[in-house]
C-alpha cells in the first residue's frame, strides 16, 4: 500500500503528469507515422542514420567518412521511399513493405553539401543503433528511432515543467501541443529543439522568480550558455531567446559587476562556437553562410528574381524599408496560414481542422485560470500569487517578435528556392517554427490576481490535452490507414 500510495503521488506532480501524457500519445504516432512522413522527414532519417554508423562529431569532425556525405543502410533503395499522398490508404501497405525488409550493417553513400550538428540525432540514431544490434526490421528498426526521440522529448519537457516555478500547468500544455508531440515521435531534429527551447525558458523563469534563486553565480547560469549554444547549432536565430535572460533581477546576483561576469561566462560556449564558425570551418546550420552571401539567385537554384543581377542579401541591404515591409506584410498575411500549419502533420498534408480550432482556446483558458506560482507543497490545493511585472511581460512580447522577425529573415534571405529577390514576402514559412514562442506571448495575457485549486487544474489540463493529442491520433490514423479496426 505504502508503494501504491507513493506512485500516486508521484503521478500527482505536473511534470510526471505531462511526461505521461507525452509518452502515451507519443507512442501512438510513433507507430503509426510511416518512415519519412514528417515534413523533411527524408532528411532527418538521413542524418539519423549517418550518426547511428559513426558520425557523431559533427560539425566539429567527419569520422566515419567522407565529407558532404552521408550514410545510408545498405538496403536503403528497397525501402522505396516516397511521400505518401494518404487519400489511398497507402500507410499500411508500406509499413508491411518494411515488415519484411531487415536491417543491416552495411552502407551506402548519399551526397549532402548540408552540414548538421549530429546532437540533434542521438536519440533516433541509439534507436536505430539498437534495432541493428538486435537484428529487427526495418518497420521495428524505424519505430526504434521514433520512440528514442520522443523519450527524449519527454525528459526536456518534464524537467522543463519541474523547474518552471510560475505557469507550470501552462508551459505542460504547451509541450503536449499535438504538432510538438509529433514530431518527437518522428525522426525530426525539432524535438530536441523545442525540449531544449521550453527548458531554457523555465531556467530563466526559475532564476528570476524562484525564492530559492536569489544568490545566482556561474554555477548557475552555465547551464543557460550551454543550452543556449545547443539551440543555436541548430536553428541560429532560436539564439533570440538569449534575451530572456534580462528577465532575471541584477540583485540576484550581489552587484552589477558579478552580474555581467557572469553573463560573460555563460556566454563563452556560444562565443567560442561562432568563432570556430569563422576561423576554424564553415558550418552554420542548414547553410554555408559564406558560401551563401557570395553566391548569386542564379548560383544556388533560384525562385526568380524582380531585380536581375542583384542578391537577395543585396536587396536586403540596399533597400532596408521595403525589407521591412517584407517583415510586416509576411507577419499579417501569414499569421492564420500559421496557426493552420502548425497543426498540418505530414508534408503539410494533414489537417488537424478540428483541434486547430479548439487548441487556441484552450491554450488561453489555461493561462488566464493557471496559478501564479506553484504551492510549496506539490500536493497543496492552492497556490501562492506572485505578479509577473509589466516590464517583463513588454520583455518577453518584444523577444517573440524579433524571433518571428528573426525566421522570416533568415528564410526569406537564404531560401532561394522558395523566395524571389525582392518579393512583397516571405514564402517557406511553417507555423511549427513558432511553437517556441508560443509561452512568451500567451504569459503576457496572465492575470495576477487568479487564486484556484492547482491540484484539480492540472489534471484538468493533462486531460483536455490528452484528448486532443487521441483526436490527433484518430485524425491521423484515418489518413494513412483503413476505417477498420486498427490492424497496421
Amino acid at each position: 500500500m505504502k508503494i501504491l500510495r507513493k506512485i500516486l503521488n508521484l503521478i500527482q506532480l505536473p511534470h510526471i503528469l505531462t511526461f505521461l501524457v507525452i509518452m502515451i500519445a507519443g507512442t501512438f504516432f510513433a507507430i503509426l507515422n510511416p518512415l519519412g512522413q514528417e515534413t523533411a522527414g527524408d532528411m532527418h532519417f538521413f542524418r539519423s542514420s549517418d550518426v547511428s554508423y559513426g558520425n557523431v562529431l559533427g560539425p566539429f569532425a567527419v569520422i566515419s567518412h567522407d565529407s558532404r556525405v552521408e550514410e545510408l543502410p545498405g538496403n536503403f533503395n528497397d525501402y522505396a521511399f516516397y511521400v505518401l499522398t494518404g487519400d489511398a490508404k497507402e500507410g499500411k501497405a508500406y509499413q508491411k513493405k518494411l515488415k519484411k525488409l531487415s536491417t543491416t550493417w552495411e552502407t551506402m553513400d548519399y551526397y549532402d553539401p548540408r552540414t548538421y550538428c549530429s546532437i540533434y540525432y542521438y536519440p533516433q540514431a541509439l534507436g536505430l543503433l539498437i534495432a541493428r544490434t538486435i537484428g529487427t526490421t526495418v518497420y521495428t528498426m524505424v519505430i526504434w528511432g521514433h520512440m528514442m526521440n520522443l523519450l527524449c522529448y519527454a525528459i526536456l519537457a518534464s524537467l522543463a515543467v519541474y523547474y518552471m516555478p510560475i505557469y507550470k500547468n501552462f508551459l505542460g500544455a504547451v509541450t503536449m501541443l499535438p504538432m510538438c508531440v509529433y514530431l518527437a515521435a518522428s525522426f525530426s531534429a525539432d524535438a530536441m529543439l523545442n525540449g531544449l527551447c521550453f527548458l531554457f525558458m523555465a531556467l530563466v523563469f526559475r532564476y528570476a522568480y524562484a525564492e530559492e534563486c536569489t544568490s545566482l553565480g556561474i554555477k548557475q547560469m552555465l547551464p543557460l550558455g550551454l543550452l543556449l549554444w545547443l539551440i543555436y547549432t541548430n536553428k541560429y536565430v532560436y539564439a533570440v531567446l538569449g534575451l530572456l535572460v534580462f528577465l532575471i533581477p541584477v540583485s540576484h546576483f550581489g552587484s552589477k559587476k558579478n552580474y555581467w561576469k557572469t553573463f560573460g561566462v555563460a556566454l563563452l560556449p556560444i562565443i567560442l562556437y561562432i568563432a570556430y564558425q569563422v576561423f576554424g570551418g564553415s558550418f552554420v546550420p542548414q547553410y554555408d553562410l559564406l558560401d551563401v552571401l557570395g553566391s548569386t539567385q542564379e548560383d544556388m537554384g533560384t525562385a526568380g528574381t524582380l531585380y536581375p543581377g542583384m542578391t537577395q542579401q543585396e536587396f536586403v541591404m540596399t533597400y532596408p524599408f521595403e525589407f521591412l515591409k517584407v517583415l510586416v506584410r509576411s507577419i499579417y498575411c501569414g499569421l492564420s496560414d500559421w496557426v493552420v500549419s502548425a497543426n498540418t502533420f505530414g508534408w503539410l498534408k494533414i489537417g488537424m481542422e478540428p483541434v486547430t480550432y479548439w487548441l487556441p482556446v484552450v491554450m488561453a483558458g489555461v493561462i488566464l485560470f493557471d496559478s501564479n506560482r506553484e504551492p510549496t507543497s506539490p500536493l497543496s490545493k492552492t497556490a501562492e500569487i506572485t505578479c509577473v511585472k509589466w516590464w517583463h511581460r513588454i520583455l518577453m512580447t518584444a523577444a517573440g517578435l524579433i524571433l518571428i522577425c528573426a525566421v522570416i529573415s533568415s528564410i526569406y534571405i537564404f531560401d532561394s528556392a522558395s523566395n524571389i529577390v525582392g518579393w512583397l514576402k516571405a514564402r517557406g514559412i511553417q507555423g511549427r517554427y513558432f511553437l517556441v514562442t508560443v509561452p512568451l506571448f500567451l504569459m503576457t495575457l496572465a492575470p495576477s490576481s487568479v487564486k484556484v485549486n492547482t491540484k484539480g487544474l492540472r489534471y484538468k489540463v493533462s486531460g483536455i490535452m490528452f484528448f486532443l493529442l487521441m483526436w490527433s491520433v484518430y485524425i491521423f490514423y484515418k489518413h494513412y490507414y483503413d476505417y477498420g479496426i486498427l490492424n497496421f
